[in-house]
């Protein structure tokens, strides 16, 4: 990825959320929640010496037609149905926040892509209210492609929190070999994850693997695109949310594909 010179106040903003740059190719947001209390914010900057234009599309993890019903409102740009267009000058910032209006709460993620090939800072703050009382905010990390970050650490053991994983895809053939290891490295338990045609796939470890009960060590992922057509982009993101007995979450970001299972189109 092509590395352009930040301002500095862009640099500081995005450092403190740990986002990453999004050029050309497309990049993920991983979880977006709405309704229910819960709020997302997604705030762009635009980090290099050219004009950028960001084009921002609210997916649900069913459906990749832009037909997630959301309100949505934006500082800058043109918003068209779930699909937000905006325009940003060098070293500019917007910020779209979705309404949270609905009493349920749905889940989705965010395809992010800029026109140009200018480098385009991004991330996620998702807040919970009551009334006007904020429950927890966290902050998601645009999750680039090629981040080589394929093993996490996983803890099961009792009062250790409960961790759901998010995986997030645009090749919805996807499927994913899992391979946990405890603290010495010896191999405990295989399995496979599919997505069965959907985008977004979320797992509750305890529920999926209770056979884990108090496991503590390492879960690797190797990514397969079965059925998947030359035109197809090969890419993966995700996260992994810890609760903690309705405290807050702790989010643990940079799931994402290895560059050697990753592939974009040739045309």
């Amino acid at each position: 990825m092509r590395l352009l010179l930040p301002i500095f106040a862009s640099l500081s903003l995005l450092s403190t959320a740990g986002a990453a740059t999004v050029g050309e190719t497309d990049r993920f947001l991983p979880l977006i929640q709405d309704g229910a209390g819960w709020t997302t914010q997604v705030t762009l900057v635009n980090l290099s010496r050219k004009p950028a234009l960001a084009v921002v599309s609210f997916l649900s993890n069913s459906e990749r037609d832009g037909s997630w019903k959301l309100g949505l409102k934006t500082s800058a740009g043109k918003i068209n149905g779930s699909v937000v267009d905006v325009p940003l000058a060098p070293g500019a910032m917007a910020v779209i926040e979705t309404a949270g209006m609905e009493k349920e709460l749905s889940r989705g993620f965010a395809e992010i892509f800029e026109i140009g090939n200018n480098a385009v800072g991004a991330f996620a703050t998702l807040t919970q209210r009551d009334g006007d009382r904020i429950v927890q905010s966290f902050k998601v990390a645009l999750a680039p492609g090629h981040e080589r970050r394929s093993t996490m650490t996983l803890d099961l053991a009792a009062g250790q929190g409960n961790p759901e994983l998010v995986f997030v895809t645009l090749t919805a053939t996807t499927t994913l070999d899992i391979v946990f290891r405890n603290l010495a490295g010896e191999q405990i338990l295989t399995d496979q994850l599919y997505f069965d045609n959907k985008t977004q796939l979320f797992v509750n470890a305890r529920d999926q693997w209770p056979q884990l009960k108090d496991f503590r060590g390492t879960m690797e992922w190797n990514v397969t695109f079965p059925g998947a057509g030359i035109y197809d982009p090969r890419y993966l993101a995700g996260l992994s949310l810890i609760a903690n007995d309705g405290l807050p979450w702790t989010v643990i970001t940079g799931m994402t594909l290895p560059a050697d299972q990753a592939s974009t189109s040739p045309y």
